[in-house]
């Protein structure tokens, strides 16, 4: 499966112990013509929310892909509720296109905090 692979800054989340959370990334490219970015149409695409602590994942949640290059999950409260002593660790979304690509959309670290 082809990577394709751009600079994606890092950005850092808090997540609340028990309580309901969105993590969503927007995908914009250059359209090379002088007129700037616009979003790219994720409706064929399908992503995925990791959290990984330790170098271990322990959580993964699908994301909503939109035509506007959004790819939102919604992480459950009981979903960080359940993790056993996980405070903290690193996320990432990746997101998988119809013909076998994978984008990295977004990732940083992550602190639950409660």
């Amino acid at each position: 499966m082809p990577t394709v692979s751009r600079r994606v800054p890092r950005a850092d989340v808090l997540l609340h112990r028990g309580a309901d959370e969105r993590i969503g990334v927007r995908w914009s490219q250059d359209r090379q013509d002088g007129a700037g970015y616009v979003p790219v149409d994720m409706r064929d695409w399908s992503a995925a929310l990791a959290l990984s602590c330790h170098g271990e994942e322990v959580l993964s949640v699908p994301c909503t892909c939109t035509s506007n290059g959004l790819a939102i999950a919604s992480v459950p409260g009981d979903a960080t509720a359940g993790l056993p002593g996980a405070s903290g660790g690193e996320w990432r979304i990746d997101a998988y296109g119809p013909e076998g690509q994978r984008e990295l959309m977004g990732w940083g670290y992550y602190e639950i905090a409660g």
